[in-house]
C-alpha cells in the first residue's frame, strides 16, 4: 500500500521504475480532491528487488527507494 496526502485539490502522479529506470507502471495520473489517500500495489507482477516510487503534486516531487521482498 502507498499512502500520500493532499492539502488541496491538485493532479497527482505516482510512477513506479525499476533499478535500470524503465517505468513499470503508473500508479495515479489525474487530479485528486484534498484529503488522505491509499493506493495498492500488486508485487505479484514483478520480481523481488529494488524499485523507485516517483511522486509529483503540484510543486512536491518526491523519488522513494522500494523493496520488494517475495
Amino acid at each position: 500500500s502507498i499512502s500520500f496526502t493532499i492539502s488541496q485539490p491538485q493532479h497527482v502522479s505516482l510512477k513506479l521504475f525499476d533499478v535500470n529506470g524503465k517505468m513499470i507502471k503508473i500508479l495515479a495520473d489525474k487530479k485528486f480532491e484534498e484529503g488522505q489517500y491509499t493506493l495498492r500495489w500488486n508485487t505479484a507482477e514483478v520480481s523481488a528487488g529494488i524499485y523507485f516510487l516517483h511522486f509529483d503534486a503540484g510543486a512536491f516531487s518526491e523519488t522513494k527507494k522500494l523493496l520488494v521482498n517475495k
